[in-house]
């Protein structure tokens, strides 16, 4: 027996994953569009980022700061919440897509017809 969850995520993926990717492009178009400004700005900074790079060195090359948070990168300082908006919708969205239907015992044949019209899919016999 197969769960009905693990049917739904497989129906849901392909929508899923098309918009979690455009997600994921639009931050890493972001952070681009900010990294090409900044080396306008500080064009040195790429001679020191492409420099010799080992273990013992990195310390030296943060000078002890972190590193940069995802609103900073992007420059979006109400990232969090946008993501949050992204996501609720990219769950809500997915959830009202797909619905199931209760069936009890074997389906007729007339019934997969009724629901072959309402849905437009085509069940493989």
């Amino acid at each position: 027996m197969v769960a009905m969850d693990r049917i739904y995520l497989i129906n849901s993926w392909p929508f899923l994953l098309r918009h979690l990717r455009l997600t994921i492009q639009s931050l890493q178009t972001t952070a681009l569009k900010v990294f090409d400004s900044e080396q306008c700005v500080c064009p040195q900074r790429a001679v020191r980022m492409n420099s010799v790079f080992s273990p013992a060195v990195f310390p030296h090359q943060r000078s002890g700061n972190a590193a940069r948070s995802l609103p900073s990168l992007t420059q979006h300082t109400n990232l969090w919440a946008s993501l949050h908006s992204s996501f609720s919708w990219l769950l809500k969205a997915c959830g009202s897509r797909l619905t199931e239907k209760l069936l009890e015992g074997a389906p007729t044949e007339d019934t997969l017809v009724l629901i072959e019209r309402q849905t437009g899919t085509h069940w493989c016999s």
